[in-house]
């Protein structure tokens, strides 16, 4: 009788690890830890808010000018190619304009541009960009505003896609995906969740449940941060928590989060972007009061995609965005509020996180 009672209990214990995330384990390996200074590039781009590398190409997105981006030449020494995705209400026109997807199809990519003030996402051809000079769209489709996804928008399937919910949807989860063929969206379980959540009204969940999402180039894995709570999430492609990676303070600082004291909130994790071996993410650790005001050094954390922290980079500059180029060993990054677009030599360090790769 005790026999069968143990077999029971450990098949009970098996069914509820696997249904379990893998939390981080204990560090293996030692993080890298390491200061960084920068050199200014593209000095004549002072309405720049983001990055993003496609290929050889570098799209600088604008604030405040007649075109959504400016595309540079990296190989050319940041030569100016051309501005791309006017401002506008006409048709082919952007409000709100942000790359929020990029595909390699063959020898071409495909730039999917995201208008969040439209619900209309847009997926143009890269060589079409170039080579056109008013480019017409492989497709384009508009999501009903009830939807909420206003923040981000990522292809992961030849319908589907995930992103995150903005300030005007009702029902938050996590991560919500949508489907173009129904037209219909699901949510995942909103973590982390507290009974006090309930209270709190529209524009406090927002602002502390703000989240940014990288997706893995090749296997189906999204990576998710949180400005206001202290944590990077791994999912699959159905939303199931995979990994999840916690400060050391995370416990205390949620509780503070939870409070809604304005004095006590912080901003974590303001970006993140992903590599075939590695999430890069941009961390403040800083209180929310102070932000823009207080223009501390930011930190760049480089993660394994089974969340271990590998090492973490400190530059001078407060990044509000940037953009990794593994292939160049170089970081660029946005300090918006100084004025200031930096590039930064990362060569030494991935050779050291890729040499600890292979060795494990």
């Amino acid at each position: 009788m005790r026999h069968h009672l143990l077999i029971i209990g450990l098949l009970a214990l098996f069914v509820f690890s696997c249904n379990q995330p893998e939390v981080a384990l204990e560090k293996q390996i030692e993080t890298i830890k390491v200061s960084l200074k920068g050199n200014q590039f593209l000095t004549d781009e002072l309405f720049s808010t983001n990055f993003d590398r496609v290929d050889s190409l570098l799209f600088v997105s604008l604030d405040d000018q007649k075109a959504a981006f400016h595309i540079y030449n990296i190989n050319d020494d940041f030569s100016f190619v051309k501005a791309f995705a006017y401002k506008g209400e006409g048709p082919g026109e952007f409000r709100t304009a942000a790359i929020s997807d990029i595909e390699q199809v063959n020898d071409d990519y495909h730039v999917s541009i995201f208008d969040r003030a439209k619900y209309r996402l847009t997926v143009y051809s890269l060589k079409d960009i170039l080579n056109e000079e008013k480019s017409l769209p492989i497709y384009s489709f508009r999501m009903h505003p009830k939807h909420g996804l206003s923040a981000a928008l990522v292809k992961t399937g030849n319908t589907t896609y995930v992103g995150t919910p903005g300030l005007d949807v009702m029902n938050r989860g996590r991560l919500h995906f949508y489907d173009t063929l129904t037209q219909e969206s699901t949510k995942n379980e909103l973590i982390p969740k507290d009974q006090r959540f309930d209270q709190l009204s529209d524009y406090p969940k927002y602002n502390l449940y703000f989240s940014r999402i990288a997706k893995h180039p090749t296997k189906e894995l999204i990576a998710s941060v949180m400005r206001g709570f202290d944590r990077l999430d791994i999912y699959d492609f159905e939303g199931n928590l995979v990994h999840e990676v916690k400060s050391p303070n995370y416990e205390r600082e949620y509780e503070l989060s939870l409070i809604g004291d304005k004095a006590t909130e912080k901003k974590f994790y303001m970006g993140v972007r992903g590599s075939e071996k590695y999430i890069y993410a941009i961390y403040y650790d800083q209180l929310d009061k102070d932000y823009s005001r207080d223009l501390i050094p930011t930190q760049i954390k480089i993660f394994s995609w089974e969340g271990q922290e590998l090492a973490n980079i400190e530059v001078p500059e407060y990044l509000m965005s940037f953009e990794v180029d593994e292939e160049r060993g170089r970081l660029y990054g946005v300090a918006y509020f100084e004025e200031k677009t930096m590039t930064y030599d990362i060569s030494n360090i991935l050779n050291q996180l890729n040499q600890t790769y292979e060795s494990n």
